[in-house]
């Protein structure tokens, strides 16, 4: 699958460096950590802005990443960790 920009929504903080985002999905981790995967959102992410990924379908999961770039438009993510459904 593709990102979705209907499923980000910030969550707060300063917006400089350092904001929070929930972002909802159906696609794996494998997914979102591909490089360009959240390029259609360069223009509201900053780098050092953490995102909660949730995933909505199959196994339920919390994973939590920050922007670690953005170089021309490009978003780089970082590994991250996961929080496994209990």
């Amino acid at each position: 699958m593709a990102f979705a920009r209907s499923g980000l929504s910030r969550i707060g903080g300063s917006g400089v460096g350092g904001t929070l985002w929930m972002y909802t999905s159906g696609d794996s981790i494998a997914d979102t950590q591909v490089a360009s995967y959240f390029d259609e959102a360069a223009d509201v992410f900053l780098k050092g802005d953490a995102i909660f990924v949730a995933k909505e379908s199959g196994t339920a999961h919390l994973h939590i990443t920050y922007v670690k770039s953005i170089t021309a438009g490009v978003v780089a993510v970082a590994a991250g960790t996961t929080v496994p459904h209990a």
